[in-house]
Formats: C-alpha cells, structure tokens, sequence
C-alpha cells in the first residue's frame, strides 16, 4: 500500500480548497454518505458523470496526495509536521503544488 502523505487540517472549506474542489463539496458528499452508507451504492453513486467532485473529494481523504518522496525531515512510516521548511521541501520534491496558508497552520501527516 505505501506511505502517503495527507493534510493534517480537518477543516471541510481548507480541504476543498486542497483538493480543488467547489465549495459545498463536502457537504453533498455527507449526503450521499447518509443515503447510501459505505456500501456498493455508495461508490456507485459518487462515480456518476454529474459527480465527479464528489468522487474527487471522496479520494482525497482516502487517498491523500498518494505516495510520496521522502526528505531528510519527512521520513518513515508514519508521522507528522508543521515546520513549513519541511512542508514546502516535501511538496516541491513531489511536486505537489498547493496554498500552503490552505493547511491552516496544522501541517502534513504521513501514513
């Protein structure tokens, strides 16, 4: 599976803007959680045309911005980080490009 590398910040407006998705995302993904539970449907549902944010949302805090290039300060097999030296070092080797005020101030975790 990998190590992958994820936004600490939990807040849903940050997390849309990290993923570059509408505001509301988040919410019409709560929805659909709430309709369908986690089950087949669920998947179903969130790969319709008309809901391609959801599932790009849905990926993300699964997935993250996926497996990552370690640094000398992010490292391992899981951890974490708000020293923006090591945030910006980590992004840029990945190319990972973001607003980094997005995290608000919560940092990187890595699992």
């Amino acid at each position: 599976m990998g190590v992958r590398l994820y936004p600490a910040t939990k807040k849903r407006r940050s997390l849309e803007l990290l993923c570059n998705v509408p505001f509301g995302t988040y919410d019409k993904l709560d929805a659909l959680v709430a309709e369908y539970g986690a089950e087949e449907a669920f998947y179903n549902a969130i790969y319709e045309d008309n809901r391609f944010n959801c599932n790009k949302l849905h990926t993300f805090l699964v997935f993250g911005w996926g497996k990552f290039i370690p640094t000398e300060a992010v490292k391992g097999d899981c951890g974490s980080t708000k020293v923006m030296d090591e945030i910006r070092d980590v992004m840029r080797i990945n190319e990972i490009w973001v607003t980094l005020a997005n995290l608000d101030g919560e940092g990187i975790t890595w699992s």
